[in-house]
């Protein structure tokens, strides 16, 4: 399959649009350090792209795709990328870099009549459109499915810290925090790796569990389009790859994840899993960058929440902390986790669950505990929604500090807590990891690919 999209489905002219100009002019001065440093770095690398070059041809029997894409001033040009599936697609680019196409640093290429715009030097209020570059944050969060996050949600916003339009001195090489987000890139592309050229299907199955691959956006709805109905409780769990590894040894954790009405993929593991089995994940849909989101969302559509879990006095903490951030969040109650002891005392907050008036209870007890006490007491809830929420009142309390968000763009969020942590952690880490992945290999080796044929059909369309 190929890793770009067919010219054709980008007609220059639709109707609707004046005709884009074709060929180009270099943009100016700005280029000279971008072109100069391709420039070495294809002199440099011409082994290497001779390599990756042999390698495209032998896999698919042509050396590039092309794509045509919007440049500055209404042109347009030809953005090529190797064929086939080996590591090195982009490196073709640097030819467009050299020629002045491209930057190093800009907004991601877009086929026309996309426009890019940029602020002209302070005193001028006119724009200009800018040229769009290898790197950029939008694309750095793709790779680890955060593009969620932060201001640079949007591919026309340089940085998180930098909303808004595109300057030129936004994509000089010369800036430190570029070349960081240069380091960023390759260290999460390495990780998070691409999903252009893979099937996205709609659920995934690893390890026996099936996994909703939602973006961040279509699981908050699901939630509060959930809490809204008049059903039983939906439960609602995040798997991780040491969630997964429990299940392989604990049956009863593994038929709860198959009952839960949703489950969602937490973390970079789940990602690199995903690339084993020949298929990509839309989101990092963790819980604890879904639940500010959805506490978001709860404010606006009126769903009161109910925190319950961690130690005395943490969940109402986290509730607090939400409540300031969104004024008109509804908090139906909130207790602390340790129930399982004292039957009377469970008893009593179940009463005042029911009681509260909550549409959505968030249940931090720690997996696999807090799924085994949801499923124990399902029947006895009457909220529309259980979701799992692990160590989250933790983090939204300010007990625990969490991994800063260029950690969380490398997918390196798990090192963090490690080193926070070492003593209880290191053995889900350090052990954990390459075991889950062992055993993703080993199944894709035994069964291989769990994609059916109606969800292939959902993701090439």
């Amino acid at each position: 399959m190929s890793s770009v999209v067919p010219q054709s489905i980008y007609p220059l002219n639709a109707g609707r649009y004046p005709p884009l100009r074709t060929g180009w002019s270099p943009p100016g001065e700005g280029t000279h350090v971008d072109k100069t440093v391709a420039r070495a770095a294809v002199v440099l690398g011409a082994p290497l792209l001779g390599t990756r070059a042999a390698i495209a041809y032998l896999q698919t029997g042509r050396v590039t795709d092309s794509v045509t894409v919007a440049g500055p001033d209404d042109q347009t040009f030809e953005l090529r990328t190797f064929s086939g599936t080996a590591p090195g697609t982009r490196l073709p680019q640097l030819l467009s870099v050299a020629k002045g196409e491209l930057r190093f640093i800009g907004p991601e290429p877009l086929p026309p009549p996309h426009r890019r715009f940029t602020r002209r030097a302070s005193g001028d209020h006119g724009h200009a459109s800018v040229v769009p570059g290898i790197f950029c944050t939008h694309r750095l969060r793709a790779h680890t499915g955060l593009t969620f996050e932060g201001g640079a949600d949007h591919p026309q916003s340089p940085t998180a810290r930098e909303p808004g339009p595109w300057h030129e001195s936004h994509q000089s090489l010369l800036r430190g925090k570029n070349v960081a987000l240069i380091v960023r890139s390759v260290l999460a592309r390495t990780l998070g790796g691409r999903h252009d050229s893979r099937l996205i299907p709609d659920e995934v199955h690893l390890l026996g569990v099936r996994i909703r691959n939602a973006s961040m956006a279509e699981a908050v709805h699901w939630i509060a389009d959930a809490a809204d109905g008049h059903h039983g409780p939906q439960v609602v769990c995040f798997v991780n790859p040491s969630c997964l590894n429990t299940a392989v040894v604990d049956a009863a954790y593994q038929t709860i994840l198959r009952e839960a009405d949703l489950v969602l993929a937490d973390g970079i593991g789940i990602r690199i899993a995903a690339r084993l089995r020949g298929f990509a994940m839309r989101d990092n849909v963790n819980g604890t960058d879904l639940f500010p989101r959805l506490c978001r969302r709860s404010a606006r559509d009126g769903l009161p929440l109910y925190f319950l879990g961690a130690a005395d006095g943490v969940a109402r903490a986290a509730a607090d902390a939400m409540t300031q951030r969104y004024p008109q969040l509804l908090v139906a109650g909130a207790h602390h986790g340790y129930l399982a002891d004292d039957p009377e005392l469970e008893s009593a907050v179940i009463a005042d669950i029911n009681s509260s008036g909550a549409q959505i209870l968030l249940v931090g007890m720690g997996t696999p505990d807090q799924e085994a006490w949801v499923t124990r007491v399902r029947e006895r809830l009457t909220v529309p929604v259980v979701i799992g929420v692990g160590g989250l009142f933790d983090f939204y309390s300010g007990r625990i500090p969490r991994a800063p968000l260029w950690v969380r763009e490398i997918g390196m969020e798990w090192v963090w807590r490690l080193a926070q942590e070492p003593g209880r952690l290191w053995r889900r880490y350090v052990i954990g990891n390459p075991l889950f992945l062992w055993r993703v290999w080993r199944e894709r080796k035994v069964n291989g690919d769990t994609i059916t044929a109606h969800q292939a059909h959902s993701a090439a369309a």
